[in-house]
């Protein structure tokens, strides 16, 4: 099989890119599902995403499982509401668990 940096695309028809581009962005979903679960698989990922970001800095999340990271107890001091640390950011987006305080 030729190399895709090989690949004429200029010689395709219309109908055949379309094909062509329909099977890239098929396979690529599966791909990106695959990574996901593998992901979830091996704990690196939260399923339903964060719950909880902190307004001082966005990559500190919290799933609302478990223990307060130190972050929430702080906010919370400070006048914030959960409902107010709620996360606004996209939930299918792969996440990194923040299961240690901090």
């Amino acid at each position: 099989m030729a190399s895709p940096k090989d690949l004429d695309l200029s010689q395709l028809s219309l109908t055949e890119l379309r094909q062509l581009s329909g099977r890239v962005e098929s396979e690529l979903v599966e791909r990106q599902e695959a990574g996901k679960r593998w992901l979830r698989q091996h704990g690196l990922v939260e399923k339903r995403g964060p719950l909880y970001r902190n307004p001082r800095n966005a990559a500190e999340t919290w799933s609302g499982k478990g223990k307060q990271p130190v972050w929430v107890d702080r906010a919370l001091a400070e006048g914030y509401t959960l409902a107010s640390l709620a996360s606004e950011t996209d939930q299918d987006l792969p996440t990194r668990s923040r299961r240690s305080a901090g």
